[in-house]
């Protein structure tokens, strides 16, 4: 019996540098059917060409500008094939069998809606960069576990969300849901991710799926610390506006109001203390 079929979308953008390490891990997976589509987003250091001349055998497409996370993985979210899809950010690099374990959670039980593995730091691999996202009922979220010992995440848990630097979503649940909500195209915070993988994975358990985290899949991440740049604080505080309002009745919304105004106050003061450019984009 055939091993079911997975697309990996792997969003590229000046990957030059780090696609020969995630490609050549992903090559050498102990899985039997998968399938690598590449959707550059207008690169211009020459990884197409690159991936084109290279990897001549991996789907490539060309986006003819940066669409960022959210639109670039939309697009190959729609061209995905086979029973299972990860996203998967294009700086890292993953162990052997770090697909089938993903896989082996998912075929073992149907409630599982959606799976994230360990990913490490790939300079300090003892390390956690992120064991799926926590989540606050303001909105919030963040990277769990991040900086911890990994022999301390090495237990499967139920997650309130997956982690957007990679994951694994059956397909026909990403059909049902629409994959990412094009409600977050409309906000005006450039190519940057926002709340679209917190959104998604509320999406699903509203749904009744359950969110798995799966230690024995483990992958390492070149993470670097993102600067909180307007544009990338545009994208946080509206993201979470966003998020609140599309999943909250207005009872909850209601109930929590007082505490999202203190929250609100204290982004406010966040933006004041950095100047015009922050406060412009709150």
């Amino acid at each position: 019996m055939q091993d079911p079929l997975v697309t990996i979308i792997l969003l590229t953008w000046n990957s030059r540098k780090d696609i020969d390490e995630c490609l050549i891990s992903m090559l050498k997976q102990d899985y039997s059917n998968y399938h690598i589509l590449i959707v550059d987003s207008c690169s211009t250091d020459g990884t197409p060409e690159y991936i084109r001349v290279k990897y001549p055998e991996l789907e490539l497409v060309e986006m003819p500008q940066n669409i960022g996370y959210r639109k670039g993985n939309s697009y190959g979210m729609q061209l995905a094939k086979g029973q299972y899809v990860i996203v998967c950010n294009d700086d890292v690099k993953v162990e052997n069998n770090w697909m089938s374990e993903m896989v082996k959670t998912m075929e073992k039980d149907n409630s599982i809606g959606l799976v994230t593995p360990m990913i490490l730091m790939e300079n300090k691999p003892w390390l956690i960069n992120t064991a799926g996202n926590t989540l606050h009922f303001s909105g919030m979220y963040g990277p769990r576990a991040k900086g911890e010992n990994r022999q301390k995440q090495e237990t499967r848990q139920t997650l309130a969300s997956v982690s957007g630097c990679c994951f694994m979503i059956r397909k026909d649940i990403l059909i049902q849901l629409g994959g990412f909500s094009a409600d977050f195209d409309n906000l005006d915070v450039g190519w940057h991710a926002s709340f679209e993988d917190v959104d998604l994975c509320w999406r699903a358990q509203m749904l009744g799926y359950r969110i798995e985290y799966v230690p024995s899949a483990i992958m390492y991440h070149n993470y670097k610390q993102p600067k909180m740049f307007p544009s990338r604080f545009a994208s946080y505080e509206w993201g979470r506006y966003l998020i609140v309002i599309r999943n909250f009745s207005l009872t909850t919304l209601l109930l929590l109001l007082p505490f999202l105004v203190v929250l609100d106050l204290m982004a406010w003061m966040y933006a004041f203390s950095k100047g015009g450019a922050h406060i412009a984009s709150k």
